[in-house]
């Protein structure tokens, strides 16, 4: 899901300024590491939305969060997010600059969800199956769902193929529910 368009122009100044000084793999690198300390720290989260927390401190701690692992465009990329008080809209950023980065490389991402962990013939398989119907590089984010019972839902952007076994017999159930030969009274 694409962010606001704030977001969007924020993440696209970033790519713009990553591909200038050709540093758009350690800036990809550094988004995603802002991305997974985000997910992974909700206060982290709730103190950037907090209206009371002053900028000026904000900033003091994502660079003492950050401090020694981002990239110096990032940094700076940050500073200014806080800045112009966009803090609150950091995770959006992340996502649309990595959105803006697999556009530029030409990678497809598919969403394989499973009801176990796939072999390795089977993801060869899925990739097979997803390159015939797009191109570019491939990158398969695999999660297990217990509530699939079986089969795999594959998403490729806007498409999604559902093979999996509770959607077969969710089919099942509204065809039985409808029963034409049944008289109304």
């Amino acid at each position: 899901m694409r962010g606001h368009k704030a977001s969007i122009r924020y993440a696209k100044s970033l790519i713009d300024l990553a591909l200038s000084q050709e540093i758009t793999e350690a800036v990809y690198k550094d988004v995603i590491l802002i991305k997974e300390s985000l997910r992974a720290n909700r206060e982290l989260v709730v103190m950037l939305k907090s209206p009371i927390i002053k900028q000026d401190k904000k900033s003091v701690i994502l660079s003492k969060v950050f401090e020694n692992k981002l990239g110096d465009l990032t940094q700076a990329f940050i500073k200014i997010i806080v800045l112009k008080k966009r803090e609150s809209m950091l995770v959006d950023i992340c996502n649309d600059y990595i959105h803006l980065y697999k556009e530029h490389k030409n990678i497809i991402t598919a969403e394989v969800k499973t009801a176990a962990v796939l072999s390795d013939a089977t993801k060869k398989k899925i990739g097979e199956m997803v390159k015939s119907i797009a191109e570019g590089n491939l990158e398969i984010i695999e999660t297990v769902d217990l509530d699939l019972i079986g089969g795999f839902v594959i998403k490729v952007g806007d498409k999604q193929m559902d093979e999996s076994i509770s959607q077969k017999l969710n089919k099942i159930n509204r065809e039985f529910s409808h029963n034409p030969y049944i008289v109304k009274l």
